[in-house]
């Protein structure tokens, strides 16, 4: 082990032939290389050091991207940060170096973007580590050395500085919702009628506790707590609508975990283009206000004829 945290192998003429920098886990020390390819893994949760749902990639491609580990996309969609230096000529690797500054290096060792800037002095009176916690953010963190006692890990910088907790895509798991307590840290939720899928892990998301199941006119699927109250005055009115061109899509009972907020059910394509008889329309481009950057397209359906929208 040596002094700065990296455990080696060496041979018999003391040539390294395995270093734990090399397989990082959530952590990053001074002196340590995030390569192409290579990803930091958030825990499970604070005090369980199990896998988490996100992670910290230094993508082929050149980007540095903050993603749920189920949905990796070649681009920035899906991502709550990224650095935007896709196309840089690799290799591109994210270095924390020994003064505490994160930076991205080109092929020619040129910085190209600034993970985190901000460096505690003097540098050799503190420990130091850049850790991607449990809730999602990349934070660096310093302890003083000579600390007598009652200290902790003071966060230096914070990667994403401009969200909410609770905008971290996926944060607390398949139905589930996410709230801020009075220390504007997580508490997650499960709807009426759900339980927690695992009593010990409440970002692990929720679980119905029934379903119902539903035969008739328009197929057999399961109807969630969620949707129940929705379907039972629908149905009907949807058996008036039915020569207008509507059609029922029947849903997904599992989860989508690969959706970029999880939390959602998804529908396949083919199932939207059977629901809208592939018509067309006027289709509006919008950004909710979720925190993060996330396009959408609205297509309202004020058009209704007999043979369906038009």
């Amino acid at each position: 082990m040596l002094d700065t945290g990296n455990l080696v192998l060496v041979d018999s003429s003391s040539s390294v032939i395995w270093q734990s920098f090399n397989y990082p886990t959530d952590t990053l020390l001074p002196g340590q290389t995030l390569g192409q390819g290579k990803a930091l893994n958030s825990t499970l949760m604070d005090g369980n050091y199990g896998t988490g749902r996100l992670m910290l990639i230094m993508q082929n491609d050149g980007n540095l991207v903050l993603y749920p580990r189920d949905r990796i996309l070649p681009s920035p969609d899906g991502a709550y940060y990224f650095t935007g230096t896709a196309g840089t000529q690799p290799p591109v690797n994210m270095l924390f170096n020994t003064a505490g500054a994160i930076y991205l290096l080109n092929s020619t060792n040129d910085v190209i973007d600034t993970v985190s800037s901000t460096v505690i002095s003097p540098i050799d009176d503190y420990y130091h580590r850049a850790t991607l916690d449990s809730n999602g953010y990349f934070r660096q963190y310093s302890h003083r050395k000579s600390s007598s006692g009652g200290q902790s890990w003071t966060v230096v910088s914070s990667v994403p500085n401009n969200i909410n907790a609770c905008a971290v895509p996926s944060i607390c798991g398949i139905n589930s919702h996410c709230i801020l307590d009075q220390n504007a840290k997580i508490k997650c939720l499960c709807p009426d009628n759900f339980s927690f899928r695992d009593p010990n892990n409440c970002s692990g998301g929720c679980e119905k506790d029934f379903t119902v199941d539903y035969s008739g006119d328009y197929g057999s699927f399961q109807i969630t707590p969620w949707n129940y109250r929705m379907l039972t005055g629908l149905l009907e009115t949807m058996k008036c609508r039915k020569r207008a061109g509507f059609r029922w899509v029947p849903i997904s009972n599992e989860p989508a975990e690969n959706n970029l907020m999880s939390n959602l059910l998804s529908f396949k394509y083919t199932h939207l283009k059977d629901a809208t008889n592939g018509s067309f329309g006027t289709v509006y481009k919008g950004v909710p206000d979720f925190g993060i950057q996330v396009d959408i397209a609205v297509k309202p359906l004020d058009k209704v004829a007999e043979l369906g929208e038009e």
